[in-house]
Parts: structure tokens; C-alpha cells; sequence
């Protein structure tokens, strides 16, 4: 069914709106298809959109948010934001061997074995060797680095291994051996309940062996010394091993609550995370200075951990992650500032259709902002999964017009919902396109990608609802620049002249009724 207003009383904007909900359903909301032609309203594509000039905007497309960084964005109108950070640096590195850089000519004492005289190492009959024709063949002998044919040092190098142009060399001092230089590896640990952790099964190397086997502890945990017993800010985590050296995870500190002071977070019921790739490593404790005391002046809330690194949104001044949800998105003064795309759509109604409010009903646009999996999101503190993302209400395919939270329900009037609205004008929601759309032959099908109104999920950025060329639900970035099609709802018990609704014999709406 299309519409069409009677063109000696309305404006040459907005002549032709289309009905995308069964008149059964309630209210009827018809939508925005562009400037009539020769009376027929078949338009499609950018034509069935608004232009830039009704919108007052640089662009005939338009993001539903410019920020979205915050799971408020997902909001028609929004207030306090808490953007998602995350920690790519949760790692650093432990040097197991030196590397040198070698050139050609390079040619250095070597020797089999070596004397400690009680203050210097001393090759020995040491042989002079040149790099480029002999570094295949070095690799187990000691060397003090230099072309001295003495062969006396204070630090020794053991060749554990080469290439081309590298020489790769344990460095020994203070009459150590390399029987001296081990570190031990597992691949599991015990926690001894007293801050300190014990490795289970270890397995302790040379440090002259890892050139030829650092692969193999990918993974593992070490104290990073011969130690099998360390406390929690010395054990670790092993990411990424190479030939000289391994990355492994920082620790950290997090708590399932805190106590604030007036100045500063404690965190309270901790656990130490050694291996935050492990699944369930946060368990219930969300809350974080990244530290290892645990007291901190800003909290950090983990949401989210993928691959080890943490999603997190940063709280002050004794906020907890409750607090920010609500003013994020629950509290009664959440509508104050417009999103990009009411903006946009205010301007057009502002300009073009104030003089046909009258005939326009004050109905409800539904931003639904409720979750749909309040339980099993990470954003939940008691039992959040920090593997599930945030979904709102509107993420399922659903035909449920309900709209739970009267923040959510946009109008004009409180009467009718919150009171937030200027204009009797809003977009579809994701619910209304599921029950408008059958096939490619939708009263929703323009051939053109328009925003709706229903929030969808968030990760680290909101994604919302948008209609997709043939009709069918599509999800985006709120930042993502698509066209807009506002609806409006007609008052109850408007009458048409005369039309079939067809594309080329649109209903004409008595506006005089």
C-alpha cells in the first residue's frame, strides 16, 4: 500500500511515503520515497532518499552515529559515553641469548675450552677464524669477541648458534659455566594459595640449547630463571618464542568487586592472571588496575579478552560497571544528546513539514537498547562471559513490537513515551522490516541501503540496523554512511480522495478531513 499527499496542500518533500506496517498491527507508518514524478512515486536507489539539501548535511548518505566507540551509540540520543579500550602491549620479553651482527671479514679468537684464573677467562690456544668462511663450524666453541690473540676476558661468549651475518652466544661471567646457565619450562602450574605459583613437571634446559629448541615452549610457564617456585609478578606466561628470546604475558591482578575510599580502588576477592588466553581466565573477576596490588585511582572493567588481549572501559570516582550501564544506557536523563542521524532528520522535518504536524499522530519509535543476553555478556560482573559480545533485543529476527524500556520509546509527548522527540518523525525499526519483508517484492525494496532505528550489538564498536537494497535486514557500523528514509504516522481516521495505491495511482490523502 503507498501514500501520496494531496499536492495543493503539502509541500513538494516527502509526497510519497509507503506503508511497511499492516494497518492491523496498530499504527500505520509510511515512509519517505522521494520527490513524486508525473504524479507516480516509483522511485529507487538515491532518489527514494533524502539529498543532502533537505538534510543540510555534506552528503546524500549519513552515519546513524559519527561516534561509536561506546555501546551508547547505539542510542537515537544519548548522554555520558564510556568508550572501549584495549591493551595490545600485554606482553614484554626475556633475552635468553645475545645476538652480534657479523660481517664477512669479521675474525675472532676461538677455542674449545677455557681456564678461570680466579678473575679472567682465558682460551684455551685460542685460533683466529674469519667469519664468512668459517661460521658453520663455530658454533660450540668459546670466544671473548675480539681479535686479541691472548684470548683473555672478563665475559666469555659461547657460540649456541649462526647464521649468514649473525653470531647467536650465551654470555658467561664470574667464572660461571654453561652448566650454570639453565631455565626451567612446564607446561602447567600450581597455585601454592600464597601468592606464589610452583611449576608442575618441570622440565630445566641449557641456555645454550634454546637456539635449537625455543619452539618447543610456546605456551609454557617459566620463572624465567632455573627457579620452579616464584610469586605471582614473577611467573610467566610464554606467547611467542624465537632464537634469542621469548615473549610472555604480563599479569595481572583482577577482583570480582572493589572497595573505593574517596581516592582510591582496592580490589576485593582477587585472582592472579598468568595466561589470559586461557579460556576463563577472568572467571568473575572483571575488575582490574592492571597491576599486581590491586589498587588503583582508575578501575578498569574487562568486557571482552580475545587472544589474550582485554576490551575494557575505564570507571572513576567510585563508579562500578552498573553505574556505567545505566548512564550509558538505562538512566532517565540518557536522551540529551542527538545522534548524528536525528539531527539530519530533524533538520529535513524543520524545514520542510512543521505546517502538516497537525495531521501527523504522535506514535512510538521503538530504539530498543535492552539486551538480549544480559546474563552471558561479558558487561555482566556475576557470570559474564568475556568471550560473549554485547547483542541488544533487536539482534534476533523477531516480530515482537514491544518496547521494553519507556527511555527506548521516542515520541514526542511523554504521554506516549519518553517526550524526547521535537518532531513527530522517526526510522523503522528491525522488527517492523521483519514483518514488512516477504521477498525481493518488499514495499521496503528501493534498490538502496537506508539506516533503521534498532540497536544491534557492540564489541569494541556499535553496530546497528539498516534496511538492505532488496528490503532485508542489514547490520553496519553506526558510523557507516548509508541513506535516510524517515517515517511518519498518520492521525487516526485520515481519509484518501482517490488512488489504488499503486506506484503509478498512489493514494491522494485528504488533508482536509
Amino acid at each position: 500500500m503507498k501514500f501520496m499527499v494531496k499536492r495543493s496542500t503539502y509541500a513538494h518533500y516527502s509526497r510519497i511515503v509507503r506503508n511497511h506496517i499492516s494497518p492491523d498491527l496498530g499504527d500505520i507508518k509510511i515512509k519517505y520515497n522521494g520527490v513524486p514524478s508525473d504524479g507516480k512515486c516509483n522511485n529507487s536507489g538515491e532518489n527514494s532518499t533524502l539529498t543532502k539539501e533537505q538534510m543540510g548535511t555534506s552528503s546524500n548518505k549519513v552515519a546513524f552515529n559519527t561516534n561509536y566507540t561506546s555501546p551508547a551509540d547505539v542510542g537515537y540520543m544519548d548522554n555520558t559515553r564510556y568508550t572501549s579500550n584495549s591493551k595490545n602491549n600485554m606482553t614484554s620479553n626475556q633475552k635468553i641469548l645475545d645476538i652480534a651482527i657479523m660481517s664477512a671479514s669479521t675474525n675472532y679468537y676461538y677455542s674449545n675450552s677455557y681456564t678461570w684464573n680466579g678473575s679472567s677467562y682465558v682460551l684455551d690456544t685460542p685460533e683466529q677464524l674469519t667469519w664468512e668462511d668459517n661460521y658453520q663450524n663455530i658454533v660450540g666453541k668459546y670466544t671473548c669477541r675480539n681479535t686479541s690473540n691472548t684470548g683473555i676476558c672478563n665475559s666469555l661468549s659461547y657460540v649456541a648458534g649462526v647464521e649468514s651475518n649473525k653470531m647467536y652466544y650465551l654470555t658467561l661471567n664470574n667464572g660461571r659455566t654453561i652448566e650454570n646457565e639453565t631455565i626451567a619450562f612446564s607446561n602447567s602450574i600450581d597455585d601454592n594459595g600464597d601468592g606464589t605459583y610452583t611449576l608442575s613437571n618441570p622440565a630445566i634446559i641449557k641456555k645454550i640449547d634454546w637456539f635449537t629448541n625455543f619452539g618447543k615452549y610456546n605456551n609454557y610457564y617459566t620463572c624465567g630463571s632455573s627457579e620452579i617456585t616464584c610469586n605471582n609478578n614473577v611467573i610467566k606466561y610464554i606467547t611467542t618464542t624465537y632464537n634469542s628470546f621469548m615473549f610472555y604475558a604480563v599479569g595481572y591482578k583482577s577482583g570480582n568487586s572493589f572497595i573505593w575510599d574517596g581516592t582510591n580502588y582496592t580490589l576485593v576477592d582477587t585472582i592472579d592472571v598468568i595466561n589470559p588466553t586461557k579460556s576463563g581466565a577472568l572467571k568473575n573477576n572483571h575488575y582490574t588496575c592492571f597491576n599486581s596490588s590491586g589498587v588503583c585511582s582508575e578501575l578498569n572493567y574487562i568486557y571482552y579478552l580475545s587472544s589474550g588481549i582485554p576490551y575494557y572501559v575505564k570507571l572513576n570516582n567510585g563508579k562500578s560497571i552498573e553505574d556505567a550501564l545505566n548512564e550509558m544506557l538505562y538512566n532517565e536523563d540518557v536522551n540529551t544528546n542527538d545522534s548524528t542521524i536525528k539531527s539530519a532528520i530533524d533538520y529535513w522535518y524543520q524545514n520542510n513539514m512543521t505546517q502538516y504536524t497537525d495531521y501527523l499522530e504522535d506514535t512510538v519509535w521503538c530504539n530498543d537498547r535492552s539486551m538480549d543476553n544480559k546474563e552471558s555478556n561479558g558487561w555482566n560482573p556475576n557470570g559474564g562471559n568475556t568471550s560473549t559480545l554485547l547483542y541488544f533485543k533487536s539482534n534476533k529476527n523477531s516480530s515482537n513490537l514491544a518496547c521494553q524500556n519507556k527511555n527506548d520509546r521516542f515520541s514526542v509527548n511523554k504521554e506516549n513515551g519518553n517526550g524526547a522527540l521535537r518532531y513527530p518523525v522517526g526510522l523503522i525499526t528491525r522488527q517492523e522490516q521483519s514483518l514488512a519483508y516477504s521477498s525481493s517484492k518488499s514495499p521496503l525494496n528501493s534498490k538502496n541501503i537506508y539506516w533503521g532505528l534498532s540497536p544491534l550489538s557492540y564489541f569494541n564498536t556499535a553496530y546497528g540496523h539498516s534496511v538492505y537494497s532488496n528490503g532485508y535486514h542489514y547490520s553496519n557500523l553506526v558510523e557507516t554512511f548509508y541513506g535516510i528514509r524517515p517515517s511518519i504516522s498518520l492521525r487516526i481516521g485520515t481519509q484518501y480522495i482517490s488512488g489504488d495505491g499503486s506506484s503509478d495511482i498512489p493514494y491522494i490523502i485528504d488533508m482536509d478531513s
